[in-house]
């Protein structure tokens, strides 16, 4: 479907995070399995890639997980409108050449984890993100590297299910993005809070936060662009 970009103005505040928790939760509770294996999937895949020697395998991983990452909006939407999981129906969706365009800048989240790394922990923290290097490291402090992604995720929030479910250019993404997060900007500030938290604790549980509180989270952020685009649609 394509969507054109209109003046908007600011919606009330009847959008709430919480009516998108509770439709996200709606949501993973009908495949809450399927919708872990593909969070599973990704982290996988991120896995594997970091696992094959050679210079640059972290930041290729990382290239590969925004891509993958973006992938996951299209899944759960095709699961949304059919309540199957079909693969083939992946072809549907275009843009996908304008995701790989735009990967570095789906990178900001981990570029700033490797900053904030190297502010606290000087070359080894760069070692520790950029070739996965073993520091002496407390789990409270890799929490607080893995959160400092969030804000900048959040901010990119909807650029990629607005370039490959709605079918918008570059130029129409970004703009109906910033709009769409300056619409309900409190709401999606709590789901910023709600992602730092997840990654936060994620050291600390040995991954188990992301792994639980992930897929669910992905339902949320859905919920909460499908409510969003869909005030401009009525």
């Amino acid at each position: 479907m394509t969507t054109t970009v209109n003046n908007i103005t600011t919606i009330s505040p009847q959008i709430t995070c919480l009516s998108w928790i509770k439709n996200g939760a709606k949501l993973y509770a009908k495949a809450p399995f399927k919708l872990t294996l593909l969070l599973v999937s990704v982290l996988l895949a991120e896995g594997i890639v970091q696992a094959i020697p050679f210079t640059m395998n972290v930041v290729v991983s990382k290239i590969v997980m925004a891509l993958m990452t973006a992938g996951l909006w299209v899944m759960i939407d095709i699961f949304a409108t059919t309540r199957s999981m079909s693969f083939k129906r992946v072809t549907q969706y275009h843009k996908w050449g304008t995701v790989l365009l735009l990967t570095p800048l789906l990178m900001a989240p981990f570029l700033t984890q490797t900053f904030v790394a190297w502010c606290l922990h000087g070359n080894a923290g760069l070692d520790l993100m950029l070739h996965a290097t073993h520091i002496p490291i407390t789990n409270t402090t890799l929490g607080v590297i893995f959160a400092s992604g969030a804000p900048l995720s959040t901010l990119l929030l909807f650029l990629a299910p607005l370039l490959l479910i709605r079918n918008l250019s570059i130029k129409q993404a970004f703009t109906l993005n910033m709009k769409l997060i300056k619409m309900a900007w409190k709401s999606v500030v709590m789901i910023m809070i709600l992602n730092a938290l997840v990654l936060f604790l994620a050291p600390a549980t040995f991954a188990l936060s992301a792994l639980l509180f992930g897929p669910l989270l992905l339902c949320i952020h859905y919920a909460a662009f499908t409510d969003l685009t869909s005030k401009l649609d009525a």
